[in-house]
């Protein structure tokens, strides 16, 4: 694990390399559970740990996380990666495809009832609700990261008629800076519409620039950072 944690530590954030290493501890432990060698791992040993891992419920994201983890010990200890393999991409397709489908039939209108629940509490006439009702809409509706949201300014939005876009210019899974652009669409009339929840946020906390969402002190008191 030192031989692989020298080679990705420039690439990765810490944050990534721990997820990399208890990947790698997740596989070799299930290598051990089925006599299987981890480290040249086959194309085999690959694709049936993925299946197992995915008939276990774990997302996409995570078996590709797992996957990556994989590829940087083998190149890391001098042996060719298993990662490329045809039989390996078949199978992490067939899982996408699975997941793509399954996520088609989950019930998207309860994450969307249970946001209006939250609205419905807060005092959308007080700074915290205008801010926090702001944070949730937009959030919920442009499928933000916490760490995306906080770093939104001022200078990133463009209002277009049907709402608004938001030029987000690199993120967790973009670290290399390429950028995308969000769509945030306006639904007139609508107490849960993001777009007017954000222009109620911008002219109650005056921004003029930099982040959006500031920090809110002792008695409501907006701040200057996000």
């Amino acid at each position: 694990m030192e031989c692989a944690r020298e080679y990705a530590n420039r690439a990765n954030a810490e944050s990534t390399w721990k997820a990399y290493e208890s990947d790698w501890k997740t596989f070799n432990t299930w290598c051990s559970s089925v006599a299987a060698v981890s480290l040249p791992a086959t194309s085999e040993t690959v694709s049936g740990f993925l299946a197992i891992e995915a008939k276990d419920g774990r997302a996409i994201s995570t078996l590709r996380r797992r996957l990556a983890a994989i590829r940087l010990m083998h190149i890391a200890n001098n042996h060719p990666s298993p990662h490329e393999a045809y039989q390996v991409t078949r199978v992490l397709k067939g899982i996408a495809n699975e997941q793509k489908n399954r996520r088609v039939r989950k019930a998207k209108p309860t994450g969307d009832v249970e946001l209006k629940r939250m609205i419905d509490a807060m005092d959308l006439l007080s700074v915290k609700g205008m801010r926090d009702s702001a944070l949730l809409l937009v959030g919920f509706d442009g499928a933000f990261r916490r760490s995306e949201l906080v770093m939104i300014s001022v200078e990133m939005i463009e209002e277009r008629p049907e709402g608004l876009l938001i030029d987000l210019p690199y993120s967790k899974t973009d670290q290399q800076g390429a950028g995308q652009i969000i769509p945030i669409l306006a639904r007139p009339g609508s107490r849960y519409c993001p777009v007017a929840a954000m222009w109620r946020w911008i002219a109650c906390a005056d921004c003029k620039e930099g982040p959006i969402f500031k920090r809110l002190h002792k008695g409501n008191k907006i701040g200057k950072s996000g």
